[in-house]
């Protein structure tokens, strides 16, 4: 077997246990590529001069879309990060959970809560 389909091979074997663990992340991405396409645009709007200038008011049009920004920013450095880390954090607790179940036995009797 070439290097090639040994990489085949274990990506098939890997692939329902990745496609598994990443699903919960994929409701995130809309809003990530959403932020990044209107983080562009703004850039492309506003350019060199930058968003309030000594020569004027600001369109308000323009200062519309600058809240937008500023409410996708916040959402996308604050609140995913917060989900994400949610999300890992409760995992590793299902997966220390389903380690303590499998090594306890089943004649084993369960811990019972202490007698007030």
């Amino acid at each position: 077997m070439t290097a090639q389909g040994r990489w085949r091979r274990a990506y098939e074997v890997c692939r329902p246990w990745i496609v598994r663990e990443l699903r919960p992340y994929l409701s995130l991405a809309p809003g990530l590529v959403a932020y990044g396409i209107l983080r562009i645009v703004f850039a492309h709007v506003v350019g060199n001069q930058g968003f309030v200038t000594p020569s004027g008011s600001p369109d308000k049009g323009l200062v519309v879309f600058a809240l937008v920004m500023l409410v996708t920013r916040t959402a996308v450095l604050v609140i995913v990060p917060l989900i994400v880390t949610y999300r890992i954090v409760r995992r590793l607790f299902e997966l220390g959970q389903d380690r303590r179940d499998r090594t306890r036995t089943d004649d084993a009797p369960a811990a019972s809560p202490p007698a007030l």
